[in-house]
């Protein structure tokens, strides 16, 4: 059975431990490789068939920043070579242009390349078994990401959360840093390649590359397959620092402790792995959450050794954390030791690699320019005879639902329907009410003189007698002058 079929489902956690992991992955099934996300109305048969008419192919590529370290080795190398061993279409990359993203020494860098090299060469990958290359020896890559650069946006890119963390601390932030996953989507798309190799925090560049590839088929005609990631055993791919566990091993972290490099002598493998960061307890047991120094230290004993987690736990329960730093160290020295060898070995021939590289290159080019010429006849790149094939899309016409007009009551205020909605209703009125105003002031007599308030009072003696009361209030001023008697309060009756 073909491994990659296998390799579509998440990957069991023994899948680093020994033969015995070659039988459970030819039985896993399809599960969930791709972590890209599907929508709802894509069935899953409909997600298969986006790469089932392209053959299998893994492409992976590491960038030569320095040695390979523990992490490497355990979360993707020893990966690759159970790929390769298993007769896949596989492809390796050391990828020099992305290296170039931050300054780079420029005998530094070629001494990287070498080195990152025999360190693939000695942990078992086989140049007649793989295609293992230079990323710029071929220059189709940069092509096709231009080409790609023309169909993305700033906007995605912007927001990719590995852009986000490399610029944290950067105050001129290089372009390279921004259009990078580009680049990286190039190498993918230019061998076609259906499986990719990564860890979990390259999820969302291969999410972009899974854009990429949808947008120019949508546009010019099915040409890429659409690639899925394959994601290493959980504990191998979060190899913890010894000196900080909450972070991952890492190339560029500041402790040389910090990190065990494939290169390191027995002496400095012991002396880190006696510097490790655990904690305050002295017993050894797992617990990835509370206890992640001694945790890691478990995990690493467990890949190297085949043993299962469990039982490295019952075999430390009659010594403390300090003895079992050694049982650890010696474990990790035994396993290294034949890898740093060969890679003295390769460094020593300087001219095999080259020539290893180089062909590895040469086979490299033949696909890549089989795939660009294929892309640049679709976009009608470059003066060739063969004008590129017109792609007929149907367009969509979205229909848009005509919102229904709600009925609104009126009420008829004089001449006016006035809708029933309260600030208009209160507006209306207010005009009205002054209208009326306007209307009753113009019907005045203006010449007639003005009516006094007259009330009628009647007589306890006389009832039938009416008398008319005036009042004088209005007449007085409001702050009448000292030299001025004041006024009763009384009302004065004038009797007419």
């Amino acid at each position: 059975m073909n491994t990659l079929k296998a390799l579509s489902g998440v990957i069991a956690r023994d899948a680093m431990r020994g033969s015995s992991s070659l039988i459970l992955l030819q039985h896993q099934q399809r599960m969930n490789i791709s972590r890209r996300p599907v929508h709802k109305a894509k069935a899953a048969k409909e997600v298969v068939e986006e790469t089932s008419d392209y053959p299998h192919k893994v492409f992976s590529g590491i960038q030569p920043t320095g040695a390979l370290h523990l992490g490497n080795y355990l979360g993707a190398v020893q990966n690759w070579t159970r790929l390769q061993n298993a007769q896949e279409d596989v492809s390796f990359c050391i990828v020099d242009m992305h290296s170039l993203t931050v300054p780079q020494d420029p005998v530094t860098l070629r001494e990287n390349i070498f080195q990152m090299a025999a360190a693939m060469l000695a942990c078992g990958i086989d140049p007649d078994k793989s295609t293992l290359f230079v990323q710029s020896a071929v220059k189709e890559h940069a092509e096709l990401s231009w080409i790609l650069g023309c169909m993305t946006t700033m906007a995605r890119l912007g927001h990719l959360p590995q852009y986000k963390e490399k610029t944290r601390a950067v105050k001129e932030i290089p372009l390279g840093l921004f259009v990078y996953p580009v680049l990286q989507a190039a190498d993918i798309m230019l061998y076609k390649a259906t499986h990719v190799p990564v860890g979990e925090d390259q999820i969302q560049h291969i999410q972009l590359t899974q854009h990429l590839a949808r947008t120019f088929n949508g546009k010019y005609g099915n040409t890429f397959p659409i690639c899925h990631a394959v994601l290493s055993d959980k504990n191998a791919a979060r190899i913890r620092s010894l000196r900080d566990p909450s972070k991952k091993m890492s190339k560029s972290d500041v402790d040389p402790k910090a990190v065990i490099n494939l290169t390191d002598d027995a002496d400095v493998i012991i002396e880190k792995v006696k510097k490790a960061v655990t904690d305050f307890c002295s017993d050894v047991h797992y617990n990835a959450e509370t206890r992640q120094g001694v945790s890691n230290l478990i995990t690493i004993h467990s890949l190297l050794s085949g043993k299962s987690i469990q039982q490295i736990c019952d075999e430390a329960k009659s010594i403390d954390t300090g003895k079992y730093k050694m049982r650890v160290a010696e474990e990790i020295v035994e396993h290294l030791r034949p890898i740093r060898n060969k890679i003295n070995q390769q460094l020593l021939r300087r001219n095999e690699l080259v020539y290893l590289l180089e062909m590895g290159a040469e086979k490299a080019r033949e696909t890549a320019a089989v795939t660009l010429a294929e892309v640049k006849q679709k976009l009608g790149m470059g003066a060739l005879a063969n004008m590129p094939t017109l792609i007929e899309r149907k367009e969509e016409v979205k229909v848009t639902p005509q919102a229904k007009k709600t009925v609104v009551e009126t009420k008829k205020i004089g001449d006016v329907e006035v809708p029933l909605v309260p600030k208009q209703q209160l507006r209306v009125e207010k005009k009205q009410q002054m209208r009326v105003e306007i209307q009753t002031n113009v019907d005045m007599d203006l010449t007639a003189p003005p009516k006094l308030d007259a009330k009628t009072i009647p007589p306890a003696s006389k009832p039938a007698e009416t008398s008319l009361v005036v009042t004088t209030k209005d007449l007085i001023p409001k702050k009448p002058s000292e030299s001025e008697p004041k006024i009763d309060k009384q009302q004065k009756e004038i009797k007419l």
